[in-house]
């Protein structure tokens, strides 16, 4: 299926989204709203404990998002019709939680019951499965995009078996319940428990060792149908649709860029011997590309700590500037800085050499 196609593919299609809430979902739900209002439906899966809550957390947590303002402009009153009749609730039970018992149930056993349930639509035209790039562990280097064989292990230790793995987790927490443990202790078991057999065969934690877990469930048991398993690295905000900057929350890298902008992070603990690639849109008119690239131990921490500093200012600048003023262009998906103003490009390079050993770090900054 080519790029082009994709807005015609769903035309017309039945769509399940589960995590309705997520991040990406919020997105792909919005997209779908906005270029196809033509799809035949659209189920949305989110925790409630009823549908009446479920509904209620869509229009607070979903539809009552910034997100969503480019598509209630564009559609105006006819939103409203078009999710009556286009978008169902599904109220679901599921809680996301980094002890063993429950992240192997929703991100291994979970990914297992979709598989199953999609096995039963009749017409079902593709399964996306949303896994993670860090199912790859720590490893360095060129890195393949290949699939999981079942009991397959990132440092070759032999006998990974899911079965074996949720047989465990009962066994520990029959022992914890016959003990009378405590919530507190028991939860605090099964946390230390899931890093301890995530590290076992090669994971840093239990969170990738559940997903790539998932993956080979998914690979096992999918015979002809159709799946596609997508693994994105950190997700920080939109780039381009429905207008860039929209973020929400603070994840991963953007707490080290809040709390450099606050005064709380004076500075970064980091292997100067590594290769850095952050990239970052901000409200449609600022961009910041730093790329530090190390030849060795011997370079000059400084340089490395301003171009982090250059990059930390003009983030949290446009961070203000989207807050205060909102986006500036952009917001029909088109980009471009939708203000007729000149733009301004600065490069810096600075290179330090020492011992044979040299360090190159490019800031370019666009407005």
């Amino acid at each position: 299926m080519e790029l082009g196609s994709i807005v015609q593919f769903l035309e017309n299609k039945t769509v399940l989204v589960t995590g309705a809430t997520g991040f990406l979902a919020k997105i792909f739900v919005e997209k779908i709203c906005r270029v196809q209002p033509n799809a035949k439906k659209l189920y949305l899966l989110l925790r409630a404990a009823d549908t009446t809550s479920a509904n209620q957390r869509f229009y607070d947590e979903v539809l009552g998002k910034d997100l969503f303002r480019v598509v209630t402009e564009k559609l105006g009153a006819n939103l409203n019709s078009i999710i009556a009749k286009k978008i169902g609730i599904v109220p679901a039970t599921t809680r996301f939680d980094e002890r063993y018992d429950v992240a192997l149930g929703t991100n291994t056993m979970g990914a297992k019951n979709v598989l199953c349930f999609a096995k039963n639509c009749l017409k079902l035209k593709l399964l996306i499965h949303v896994s993670t790039a860090y199912v790859c562990g720590e490893s360095s280097g060129f890195i393949m995009e290949k699939p999981y064989q079942l009991g397959e292990t990132l440092n070759g230790v032999l006998g990974l078996n899911i079965e074996e793995e949720k047989k465990l987790v009962d066994e520990k927490l029959n022992q914890l319940q016959s003990e009378r443990a405590a919530e507190a202790d028991i939860k605090k078991a099964m946390k230390d428990m899931g890093i301890k057999r995530a590290k076992t065969y090669g994971w840093p934690n239990t969170y990738v060792f559940t997903k790539a877990m998932g993956e080979m469930i998914i690979g096992q048991l999918k015979e002809t149908l159709p799946v596609v398993i997508i693994r994105p690295t950190i997700v920080t905000s939109t780039y381009k649709e429905p207008f860039p900057g929209w973020i929400e929350g603070a994840r991963t890298i953007d707490a080290l860029i809040t709390s450099y902008g606050r005064g709380e992070l004076p500075f970064f603990v980091a292997d100067l011997t590594a290769i850095v690639d952050v990239r970052w849109l901000g409200d449609g008119d600022t961009r910041v590309v730093v790329t530090v690239v190390s030849g060795g131990r011997l370079v000059v921490a400084v340089v490395v700590v301003v171009a982090v500093m250059v990059v930390a200012i003009m983030v949290v600048v446009a961070v203000v500037v989207t807050v205060e003023g909102g986006s500036r262009g952009g917001c029909d998906g088109g980009g471009g800085s939708g203000n007729g103003g000149s733009r301004v490009v600065v490069a810096v390079v600075v290179t330090v050499e020492g011992g044979g050993r040299v360090i190159t770090v490019v800031v370019v900054m666009e407005w």
